[in-house]
């Protein structure tokens, strides 16, 4: 992770592990840093994607949460299984335990499939890797991708969008060391939500990194969206709750302009602009 992330955490102190039965959660205390795993006996691989995510949120800052600062740990959590089943070939950690190194690749990839499954309107677009449909998706759905309270961040729905987009994310090349203390220097008040001394805050688009765009985050273009009363052939077309939305990525200056000549042509049943 130091190697990922080439520097020290935002709160470098102590960092203790724990073993639970809830979910897996970092606490951040006076001095000390808590993790609450939940793998048990000898899951290994499960050992390691909780473990990378938590040790996602050390290094993003554990002070604060939302959907988004989760899917960056999330796809953390996956560079760690990808990193390992690497490395594990090479020097096992245990002595004689290579063969275990394909475990970590299969667990990633059946987590991603369990997890996409709760999409089914963009399953296929995750099969064809239509990276730039899925961002369209996730663009759409930027609220519920806020997810500003504990609940959401771990409903069904919030984790099935959380690998979503952490999948979109390392669809590209991703600058980790810009994301160290993420989550404490993007997230902006009013708190929404504080469960414990972590606080659920918005993020700031202007203050993220331009990566992040692959997520539906901080984007340079206006996300133009429209319900047509008639299927557009200009444009790409997204599919979300029984649905077609015909999306376009346009100047901010032009958003405006754009949606109005999409509503001219087709009337509109609803509309938004991001």
């Amino acid at each position: 992770m130091a190697d990922k992330f080439q520097s020290r955490p935002p709160i470098d102190v102590p960092i203790q592990c724990i073993s639970g039965d809830n979910v897996p959660e970092t606490f951040a205390l006076p001095g000390l840093t808590v993790m609450r795993l939940t793998a048990k006996e000898q899951s290994w691989a499960q050992l390691a994607f909780q473990l990378g995510h938590e040790l996602g949120h050390v290094y993003l800052g554990p002070l604060r949460a939302n959907g988004f600062v989760e899917t960056l740990a999330t796809a953390i959590s996956l560079e760690v299984l990808d990193e390992l089943a690497k490395r594990w070939v090479i020097a096992p950690a245990i002595p004689g335990t290579s063969s275990w190194a394909e475990n970590f690749a299969e667990y990633r990839v059946e987590n991603e499939a369990i997890e996409i499954a709760k999409l089914p309107e963009i399953k296929a677009s995750v099969a064809g890797k239509d990276w730039d449909l899925i961002r369209y998706y996730l663009r759409l759905r930027n609220r519920d991708m806020q997810q500003l309270t504990r609940v959401a961040v771990n409903c069904e729905e919030g984790r099935a969008l959380e690998m979503l987009a952490a999948m979109s994310l390392r669809s590209g090349p991703v600058d980790w060391p810009q994301l160290v203390g993420f989550a404490h220097s993007s997230s902006i008040q009013p708190v929404n939500e504080s469960y414990g001394n972590v606080v659920y805050a918005r993020v700031r688009p202007d203050l993220v990194h331009p990566a992040l765009c692959r997520m539906g985050l901080g984007c340079s273009s206006a996300f133009v969206a429209a319900e047509l009363k008639e299927r557009s052939s200009n444009g790409m077309r997204v599919y979300f709750q029984n649905t077609w939305y015909t999306v376009q990525e346009v100047d901010p200056k032009k958003a405006l302009r754009t949606l109005n000549r999409l509503c001219k042509r087709r009337p509109c049943i609803s509309s938004l602009i991001n």
